[in-house]
């Protein structure tokens, strides 16, 4: 329509689709090699009443992207050198996001008689952090219907990773906290190593530079460790436990490494230390601030500590915690850069929150430095509702049924502690063909179809 002789248009697109008639399967011969192995992978196709799809065509290519190393029941430890990666930009790290990926290899191939394509891949470059490799598969059969699949292998440098475990990302000078060393085999198996434990300061002098007197900030690193030490890693049982304690206010760099039998491995971490005094941090000229939480997911009855990475000795700080409103405001003078907020994690805050910093000081001084200054920064602080999450399952009365007869299933709904519990359910059915489509990852009761 036209509102005051302004025109408004939208699209929209109208499609179709069929099920499709046939499913692809991918396997490595590894799930994950060191790097220099060549990738092996079998290609399976068949139709979905159960013959194989023979003489299909398929394209296939190889990417390779960061790898995050992750191990089981050690979810909230580091096992790379994310202060390197995040000293080259790489911000992301710590957060999965890898989307960057280059082209490895690339090729075409006929399915045989069994519906089976193999698949030999070689990474000619030589990476020197651990790489995931990105196996796409696409099959397409006599009519152009075409299923496409992927797989993750994982490429590795050394069988030894460290793991770090800082119990927290934001310190208190003065006050004694753990760091936390595990040693794993590249399949998730514990292993001893003897490692070296480094703490070092980092600080920043930010403010005009060069002739021009652009802004930046210029980052020194501590001649000496603040703490520095070898320690036992086991093979089993707990993790290793340092305690150690700082000083001073800063940030810091948290590294682990080893160097045994030719197995070299290192991991590192960020952590910012609060406390009376001038911590330099890094920042910029602008009105916006980084802000740092201490962990990256809350229990209601935990305390944030979150650090306004800025030189604002003197502000008053306006604290508001916000989600479709403001929740809750305090205010609170930050006496040194150094000084730190605290924020206490309520079960509303469940699933999370934004906590809002702004620091407003006056002027302190003749000249444009001591000029009045205004700064504020944001914080998504997640917070753990399991104890709201139900737990669903479904059962069929038999395994396998004919056409035409009638499925009964049952479906039972439990609170997080076990307790069965009322609910609203919503239930589909659907043919396996449609549901592949979009892709949908589903689980099945009996081979027959």
């Amino acid at each position: 329509g036209e509102i005051e002789g302004q025109g408004f248009s939208d699209r929209f697109s109208v499609e179709e689709y069929r099920p499709r008639t046939f499913e692809v399967k991918l396997s490595s011969t590894k799930k994950d090699i060191l790097i220099g192995e060549p990738l092996r992978f079998e290609v399976k196709a068949n139709f979905l009443y159960g013959s194989p799809l023979a003489g299909g065509k398929l394209t296939y290519s190889v990417r390779r992207r960061q790898h995050l190393p992750v191990f089981r029941g050690f979810d909230d430890y580091v096992f790379q050198d994310y202060a390197g990666q995040y000293d080259l930009g790489r911000t992301w790290a710590h957060d999965e996001e890898r989307s960057f990926s280059n082209l490895v290899g690339d090729g075409e191939a006929d399915l045989d008689r069994a519906g089976v394509a193999h698949v030999v891949v070689k990474d000619k470059d030589k990476p020197t952090t651990p790489q995931d490799y990105i196996f796409e598969a696409t099959v397409a059969d006599a009519t152009g219907e075409s299923v496409t699949k992927s797989q993750v292998v994982s490429g590795h440098t050394s069988n030894l990773y460290l793991g770090l475990h800082p119990s927290e990302f934001v310190q208190a000078v003065d006050m004694p906290f753990a760091v936390q060393v595990v040693g794993m085999d590249r399949d998730g198996t514990r292993r001893e190593a003897q490692a070296e434990l480094e703490i070092v300061r980092r600080s920043y002098d930010c403010g005009p530079h060069g002739t021009e007197g652009y802004w930046s900030c210029h980052a020194t690193v501590a001649k000496t460790p603040a703490v520095k030490r070898t320690i036992a890693v086991p093979a089993s049982g707990s993790a290793a436990v340092e305690r150690v304690l700082l000083k001073e206010p800063g940030e810091y760099i948290v590294r682990v490494s080893a160097n045994r039998k030719g197995e070299k491995a290192m991991a590192s971490e960020i952590i910012w230390v609060i406390g009376k005094g001038e911590a330099l941090w890094s920042g910029d000229e602008g009105d916006r601030m980084t802000v740092v939480a201490s962990k990256s997911t809350y229990a209601p009855g935990d305390t944030a500590l979150l650090v306004p990475q800025t030189q604002l000795p003197g502000a008053l700080a306006l604290v508001t915690l916000e989600r479709d409103g403001i929740l809750s405001y305090a205010l609170t003078e930050i006496a040194s850069s150094g000084q730190g907020v605290r924020v206490k994690i309520t079960p509303e805050l469940a699933p999370n929150v934004f906590a809002s910093v702004t620091l407003v000081r006056g002027r302190i001084g003749d000249g444009d430095r001591n000029r009045p200054r205004f700064k504020m920064g944001l914080v998504d602080l997640k917070v753990e509702s399991t104890v709201q999450r139900l737990q669903v399952s479904v059962e069929t009365e038999r395994p396998s049924y004919q056409p035409g007869e009638d499925v009964k299933a049952s479906v039972r709904v439990t609170s997080a502690t076990g307790q069965p519990v009322q609910a609203e359910l919503a239930l589909a059915v659907a043919d396996e063909g449609v549901l592949q489509i979009v892709d949908r990852k589903s689980t099945r009761l009996n081979s027959s179809h």
